[in-house]
């Protein structure tokens, strides 16, 4: 899925951070009764990498 795509279907991030594994990431806030937030990982090529949504 290209970040386009992604950014269509999720909405503005609440943050963009840089990582050692990804070109980018970026942040969602979760609901309140979520374990942790939302990370998206962008590769170079634009393209999502990686999800992590908590435990």
């Amino acid at each position: 899925m290209s970040k386009q795509q992604a950014l269509q279907i999720m909405g503005p991030p609440a943050r963009r951070i840089s990582s050692a594994t990804t070109d980018s990431a970026y942040v969602y806030k979760a609901s309140p009764a979520a374990s942790d937030n939302i990370y998206v990982g962008i590769g170079a090529d634009g393209t999502i990498t990686s999800v992590s949504h908590g435990e």
